[in-house]
């Protein structure tokens, strides 16, 4: 109720604008925060991505990002996420949290792990990190299976580990990203217990295959969750989720009504019902400059290195962009579903009236729904 109540403004505006288009301009949420993609490069080969398959292209100074973060700030963002590729592997990306910090941002990051050790874990802490998400999808050999990194998982758990004793000591705020897909219907249980160990929370991830990240022809067939089979399988874990944390609470960060989100996806990833809160409230930039908005599927609408953010946002095309990501005028992804889910006042409202099966359709009886 506390976080509702936090978040009201967000939800009330949401609400306002998806059942009144005409003042959508006027009801839409703000920016807050702003996720710079620093690097394309990246130390893993997950099964699922495209990022590494490709070509890394160039990428902005230390300097050209400082400039950007500035303007952000005057422009009313308030926080600032790095992530990649790996985002650890970008020269100067500690200091770049610290200067964000210094200038009154929030920083946070979301990695693979592989690369933190007790320096860096020290250099969160002091350049004023607020979160670090660290991807998991699994435990030991599956880990590495699906993260293609051999060797890769005592890295990750000591990672975790390190974390973990930095949450407990009240310095910074880790969590795991986890994603559903069709690899991962089994592996949650040995995830929640090394997150339980560690006294760090899920956020759950739904495997995408229409973002400029993720749209490759593996994510449409081999690892999407397609067969009855699957979304049986797939309704189990949401219940495994939902039972872990009602046993331990806010070990999982999922709204209730994420979970019958999750099963509904798979069947039709658009969910045109829910507007994309997301979108209006965070603005991705490419490791090359491109502002891509709060949407990976749509391309760049401006190159920061040549024009001022302001004056991007600003632009016509952009504003007609922001638009159709809000009303979900697009193939569908999972990109923000449960910061969607959370923040959409029917679902709130349904949820607490008749939990999260409710929000279960397009999967058929034959899944035993």
């Amino acid at each position: 109720m506390k976080k509702i109540i936090g978040h009201l403004g967000t939800i009330l505006r949401s609400y306002i604008a998806a059942k009144a288009p005409s003042v959508y301009s006027s009801a839409k949420p703000a920016f807050d925060t702003l996720v710079i993609m620093v690097t394309s490069r990246c130390n893993a080969r997950c099964v699922m991505c495209k990022l590494w398959r490709e070509h890394a292209g160039s990428e902005l100074r230390p300097e050209t990002w400082e400039r950007v973060i500035r303007e952000a700030r005057d422009t009313g963002f308030t926080s600032v996420h790095f992530t990649g590729g790996e985002p650890l592997l970008y020269k100067g990306v500690y200091e770049l949290a610290s200067y964000s910090s210094g200038i009154g941002m929030t920083p946070a990051f979301t990695t693979n792990g592989l690369l933190i050790d007790e320096r860096a874990v020290d250099k969160f802490i002091k350049g004023g990190v607020y979160s670090v998400g660290v991807s998991l999808d699994a435990v030991g050999e599956e880990y590495e299976r699906i993260r293609n990194v051999p060797g890769g998982f005592p890295h990750v758990k000591n990672a975790i580990e390190l974390l973990g004793k930095a949450r407990k000591a009240a310095k910074l705020k880790p969590y795991i990203n986890f994603t559903v897909m069709k690899d991962t219907l089994s592996t949650f249980t040995g995830v929640r217990d090394l997150a339980g160990e560690n006294g760090l929370p899920i956020a759950l991830c739904l495997l995408d295959r229409s973002s400029s990240i993720f749209d490759i022809e593996e994510n449409k067939s081999v690892h999407w969750i397609d067969s009855s089979g699957d979304k049986a399988a797939l309704v189990r874990l949401m219940e495994e989720i939902r039972s872990a944390e009602k046993e331990r609470p806010g070990s999982v960060i999922l709204a209730g009504s994420g979970a019958g989100y999750a099963v509904s996806y798979f069947g039709d990833p658009v969910q045109k019902g829910v507007p994309c809160i997301s979108s209006q409230k965070r603005l991705y930039i490419s490791p090359e400059g491109g502002v891509l908005g709060g949407c990976l599927s749509m391309g760049s609408f401006g190159d920061i290195t040549s024009r001022p953010l302001r004056d991007i946002l600003d632009d016509k095309e952009f504003l007609k962009a922001e638009r159709k990501m809000f009303f979900k005028e697009c193939a569908g992804c999972s990109c923000g579903f449960s910061f969607n889910v959370s923040h959409h006042l029917p679902y709130l409202i349904k949820d607490a009236l008749f939990g999260w099966r409710e929000h279960i359709s397009g999967c058929g009886s034959e899944n035993g729904i």
